[in-house]
């Protein structure tokens, strides 16, 4: 909460995460190079990704390089994010991606007795302490969510300690420093 306090009260904030973004994914996003032996393939399978780059988002409203954009922005902030791989709709049904924001991931309240055993802040593991799934909030007020399994969720985030399952934004080790 603190950290997004200070990404809209505070220059220093956010132009560090502007930074970050800058050289996590530079100012076009990760590309991609095809290198195989048939240079027809490779210039077939480059505009046929580029195509796919426009539209990478479910809603179509970004492309991919902006995605990378906002999850490096929102990796910074909030210490995480979560992309969902999923399809768009008829008539081709493509593969897309969706950024989920890290707050919307929590523990649903019909399974907040076994918080802390099976879940982790929305994220369900199993005995081996593997996420097996992450429980996203459909809601604005948080009353419904939904389980997606952990094999259509990229969680991007460092963790600092084994077994950690949730991300620290990068400023927390300042951000009563910035209070102050």
């Amino acid at each position: 909460r603190k950290a997004r306090y200070f990404e809209a009260n505070s220059a220093l904030v956010n132009r560090l995460a502007d930074v970050f973004e800058q050289y996590t994914v530079g100012p076009r996003g990760l590309r991609f190079t095809p290198s195989s032996s048939s240079e027809e393939w490779n210039k077939a399978i480059t505009a046929r990704w580029d195509q796919w780059c426009q539209f990478a988002d479910l809603s179509s409203r970004q492309s991919l390089s902006q995605l990378q954009s906002l999850a490096a922005y929102r990796w910074f902030i909030d210490g995480e994010v979560f992309i969902l791989k999923t399809r768009g709709g008829a008539p081709d049904y493509r593969p897309r991606v969706q950024i989920i924001e890290s707050h919307r991931v929590s523990t649903p309240w019909e399974l907040a007795g076994q918080e802390g055993d099976r879940i982790h802040d929305g994220v369900e593991v199993d005995r081996n302490g593997r996420p097996i799934a992450y429980h996203v909030r459909t809601t604005w007020d948080g009353d419904a969510s939904r389980r997606i399994p952990a094999s259509q969720i990229i969680h991007v985030f460092e963790p600092s300690r084994p077994g950690q399952l949730r991300g620290r934004p990068f400023i927390t080790p300042v951000v009563n420093d910035l209070n102050d």
